[in-house]
């Protein structure tokens, strides 16, 4: 005996109302040469109520099985316009819905069902002597065994293709390692996306995304985070600190974004960085200390310059066509009387540090020097310079600040 809790939603009200959940025994009945799918009632005190049956033969139009290994599967009958939502053991509910799908002529999901579910059900000759040798009524419990069935109950991977589909989903297993969502329309991320502690690759791509979460911990095995083709114009404050240590892909391709913080180099794991079609007008100096980064794509932007310190960097690829502000250089590419001004003491230090490839820690360089480095480039002329905004405060005339 096979017992399940079922849903019935749009039921006849002759039967049991718009909407229910019960506890029903369930099992197969052929009769005038059609099979029915028979549920019988389980009341309180363990007796049998109401028996309800309804044919399967060409009287099914839809399937739905996302969650057929968490034990939850929804089968749509024609006539009654019927929805019953079944719920119990995995093995037991993917036996009942294959046996559905293929009575109704659905062989293609009996199909996928089983891929899904590595469900193995017995031999074509095993079922035949089993049908000469039941009765009319015969229940799924009757099947002779073969092997053991294999269920798969940890759901893994997940795609989400449309928001008809992200809509249709009723829960996200926590046992979830892949999550890819596309063509969804939210401005930040789904509260059910928040708990899946064991993700390790993330996509969220073309969703019109707008708002990222505070901290990025609530992830702390993510591996892979795609979040390309949305509508971020800025990254909390904490967003690189509490990416997971592990992180070896990042895209934030297509966004709004105009800058990145210098906490770009904690993701010390990083082995690919895709910032192509955004706003940026600067590279962050420390991206030089990322040491495992190997693909770089910064195409489609506004950047004035590259830091010097991507000049020790090692790149398998490396894109940044269309990427720099041409009006910016044009500009620079004029000289002007402030070229040929002397450098400061602290510019010479930190030059010499560059020429030099001193290794960068405060306990060698001082902090302001590595400071007045952030704003190191090279020069259109090829020649490693350094331009800190603070340069100009030396052509301030004092004459005019005391007339203020």
């Amino acid at each position: 005996m096979i017992v399940l809790q079922i849903h019935f939603e749009k039921f006849n009200k002759n039967f049991i109302g718009h909407s229910a959940t019960k506890k029903c025994r369930v099992s197969f009945e052929k009769q005038d040469g059609a099979m029915y799918f028979i549920a019988e009632i389980v009341k309180p005190d363990g007796t049998f109520g109401c028996k309800h049956e309804f044919k399967i033969n060409g009287n099914v139009s839809q399937m739905f099985y996302t969650f057929i290994n968490d034990g939850k599967t929804t089968i749509r009958f024609k006539i009654p316009d019927i929805c019953l939502s079944l719920r119990g053991k995995p093995e037991q509910v993917a036996k009942i819905t294959v046996a559905i799908a293929k009575l109704s002529g659905l062989k293609d999901d009996a199909k996928k069902i089983m891929e899904e579910t590595k469900l193995v059900l017995p031999s074509p000759d095993a079922q035949k002597d089993a049908q000469k040798s039941t009765k009319t009524k015969s229940s799924l419990t009757d099947l002779p065994p073969s092997k053991k069935p294999k269920v798969e109950l940890e759901k893994l991977k997940l795609e989400i293709r449309s928001h008809k589909e992200f809509i249709q989903v009723s829960h996200l297993p926590l046992t979830l390692t892949t999550l890819k969502i596309g063509n969804v329309q939210f401005s930040r991320l789904d509260q059910r996306c928040l708990r899946l502690v064991n993700l390790q690759w993330l996509t969220v791509n073309n969703t019109q995304l707008e708002t990222l979460p505070e901290s990025m911990d609530i992830f702390p095995n993510l591996c892979v985070l795609d979040l390309g083709n949305n509508y971020i114009s800025d990254l909390p404050r904490m967003f690189f600190r509490t990416l997971s240590p592990n992180l070896t892909v990042l895209n934030l391709s297509k966004n709004k974004l105009t800058y990145l913080s210098e906490d770009i180099s904690k993701l010390k794991n990083l082995k690919a960085l895709y910032v192509r079609h955004n706003q940026l007008t600067r590279i962050p100096w420390k991206i030089g200390l990322l040491p495992n980064l190997r693909t770089l794509n910064i195409s489609y932007n506004k950047i004035a310059y590259l830091p010097y310190s991507i000049s020790s960097m090692y790149f398998d690829n490396i894109d940044i066509s269309d990427a720099f502000d041409m009006g910016y250089m044009g500009r620079n590419l004029q000289t002007t009387e402030a070229d040929h001004q002397v450098k400061s003491l602290m510019e010479l230090a930190a030059l010499s540090v560059l020429d030099r490839k001193i290794p960068l820690s405060v306990r060698s360089v001082p902090l302001t020097i590595i400071e007045c480095m952030e704003y190191s480039y090279i020069c259109h002329c090829g020649k490693k310079s350094i331009n800190p905004p603070f340069k100009n405060i030396s052509l301030i005339s004092l004459k005019a600040i005391s007339c203020l």
